[in-house]
């Protein structure tokens, strides 16, 4: 049985064009968890990997622009999280390449690291430039 991520309401921050890359991001571990249940090639694992990894770097960079573009107070551990969710990537690329991890390893891992993500400091981020926004 293959598990996948579910897109659920529960992953929404409140930022549409915040909430458009998480489904998104979604979708790219959907495809790496597909890969790894199908059995396919370990080239095409890591490329999969490698695009995931390029997306979420962009998407950081977005959510980066704005809250400094509204002056998040907690930016900077902010920021210094999406450094910890990248370097955590990286690492779990090199057990992919290494073949060291089960699918349902890798499950696990996307699923803590997305819904942590998602639900942790994004919550927090999202209604504070919300409010932000409409206040201008």
């Amino acid at each position: 049985m293959s598990q996948t991520i579910d897109w659920s309401d529960e992953y929404l921050v409140g930022l549409e064009e915040i909430d458009v890359q998480h489904k998104r991001m979604a979708e790219l571990i959907n495809n790496i968890l597909k890969i790894s249940y199908k059995h396919r090639p370990k080239e095409e694992l890591l490329e999969s990997m490698d695009m995931f990894l390029r997306y979420v770097k962009w998407h950081f960079g977005c959510e980066e622009i704005l809250m400094k573009a509204y002056d998040f107070p907690d930016y900077t551990e902010h920021r210094d999280e999406h450094v910890v969710l990248i370097n955590d990537l990286i690492n779990k690329k090199h057990e992919m390449d290494k073949k060291i991890l089960s699918v349902n390893d890798l499950y696990s891992f996307f699923f803590g690291w997305f819904g942590g993500h998602a639900f942790s400091a994004d919550k927090d981020m999202a209604p504070f430039i919300s409010i932000r926004i409409s206040n201008l």
